[in-house]
């Protein structure tokens, strides 16, 4: 259990870093890019990033279930290591192949964007973050990151002043992600040697990860799809709005960190057959993730309002409801993400895996030609919050008999009044008082924790359940034996 808490601290920081750098220099390149030239690098790597997707082959979630299972013996952890590896580069390298021939054809007055942006599958193609995830060792990718988005951010600041530097960001972003990825594949080498691959572990390994592969394709034009129908029915502007707006759910990663480390430990307990170990986990982790995501949903809708204008200027202030649609989507996006990746990966059940993303593509694709032409960006904000849910309750009908979903969510709904509690409280704040943007925003925040944290220990001392206590304990307390 500690092993669980303590990758879940690495994680959670591991997920944060990897969007906390751009919604730290947001503030700045919304005023120095502008909304067009967030707009032009959001656009275009939509479009790289299902390259990227491709190229990837399922290697993430494939890759960390099969190191979990294989490094109870060194010499099968690396050919295993190596089997997927080397799968995973011959693809991606057929990919990267594949893109500059057909990139000539997508550039249209952006080229050099396009070219460069490239870059992005090469990155992919030398990424070994499946090995330290499958082994529960989060710590040298947190350390590896930290480093790197730094030196990143300090190039930004200091290098990208104006409009005409678009293509300076996009290097800037493109090579720390080569440098990143550089410095853990030669850290790898401390958990496992390369061997020669086997031919037929690697098909066999190609199966399995092609069938993983569906559902990451469809994660990619899923969370893609709204950005490039409004960039291409009305501006790209829009998709700069779009793309700020995005950034601010960034806290939502700490609920996806949590399945990062609970499904190599689910995969396991599942091989050994411990199925109602597994059914515990699992109904413990829903719980919790829920009542953050409530805390998580509620707080941004809280200071959307004053947040954006003040955060990002005053001319992106149409971004206030953007956020608020966002975060109504991360209840709904909460249930779908633990099933997912806390019961349907570890235990197997790829089948339902794929189909969960697939009915996400078809249903936000349909929402989004009825609601993008007429609505824009709100349009297609509303469609994620109903893909959302469409997704949420076919995955609840998937694994219905096998593992309760209802139950435990109807017993979240207190954190969900908790959390309604706390934008009522900051809105009647904002309400009566109006002082300097920054700390009114600061007033706000702090209102809210204090108001989310202070009724839901209420309703825990009243009822004894003590679900968020313990969180924060087991938090502490790894902190403490580190």
């Amino acid at each position: 259990m500690a092993s669980i808490k303590k990758n879940f601290l690495y994680a959670s920081a591991y997920k944060l870093l990897e969007l906390l750098l751009p919604l730290i220099t947001s503030p700045l390149l919304s005023r120095r890019l502008g909304a067009e030239g967030l707009g032009a690098y959001s656009y275009s790597y939509a479009i790289v990033s299902l390259f990227v997707m491709v190229a990837e082959l399922g290697l993430y979630r494939y890759g960390m279930r099969e190191i979990a299972k294989a490094k109870t013996s060194q010499d099968l952890l690396n050919q295993t290591f190596s089997d997927i590896f080397a799968t995973h580069v011959v693809n991606a390298a057929i990919v990267i192949t594949a893109y500059y021939m057909i990139a000539p054809l997508l550039w249209g007055n952006h080229p050099w964007i396009f070219m460069i942006q490239g870059l992005s599958i090469v990155g992919n193609m030398i990424d070994n973050a499946f090995l330290f995830v499958g082994m529960e060792n989060m710590r040298p990718l947190v350390a590896r990151d930290t480093t790197v988005k730094i030196v990143t951010f300090i190039l930004i600041v200091i290098l990208v002043q104006q409009p005409s530097d678009l293509l300076l960001y996009i290097v800037i972003m493109c090579f720390s992600s080569l440098t990143a990825r550089s410095i853990a594949l030669w850290y790898g080498r401390h958990y496992v040697s390369f061997v020669k691959p086997s031919v037929s572990n690697c098909l066999r390994h190609y199966r399995g990860m092609f069938k993983l592969m569906v559902p990451v394709v469809a994660e990619g034009v899923y969370n893609n799809i709204g950005k490039l129908m409004v960039g291409s029915l009305f501006s790209k502007s829009d998709v700069g709005y779009m793309e700020l707006s995005s950034k601010a759910t960034t806290p939502k990663t700490i609920i996806a960190s949590l399945g990062t480390v609970m499904c190599p430990n689910i995969a396991r307990m599942h091989a050994e057959g411990k199925h109602q170990q597994v059914r515990s986990k699992f109904i413990e982790s829903f719980t919790a993730c829920m009542a953050m995501s409530y805390a998580v949903a509620f707080g941004i809708s809280a200071v959307a309002p004053e947040f954006a204008p003040w955060f990002w200027g005053q001319d992106f202030a149409f971004c206030a409801p953007l956020m608020t649609g966002f975060a109504i989507s991360i209840p709904f996006w909460t249930v779908g993400e633990v099933i997912r990746n806390q019961y349907l990966l570890p235990t197997g059940k790829d089948n339902q895996y794929m189909a969960a993303f697939l009915i996400g593509v078809g249903s936000l694709s349909i929402f989004c030609i009825l609601l993008v032409p007429r609505f824009g960006a709100l349009g297609a904000v509303t469609s994620t919050i109903c893909a959302e849910a469409v997704m949420s309750i076919a995955q609840t009908l998937f694994i219905r008999g096998e593992v309760p979903v209802i139950s435990p969510l109807l017993g979240t709904l207190p954190y969900l009044c908790c959390g309604a509690f706390m934008l009522l409280d900051v809105r009647l704040f904002a309400s009566v008082f109006s002082i300097d943007a920054g700390f009114q925003v600061l007033a706000e925040i702090c209102i809210g924790i204090l108001t989310f944290v202070s009724t839901a220990a209420i309703y825990e001392a009243v009822t004894k359940r003590y679900l968020l206590l313990r969180v924060v304990a087991g938090t502490l307390k790894t902190m403490r034996s580190r």
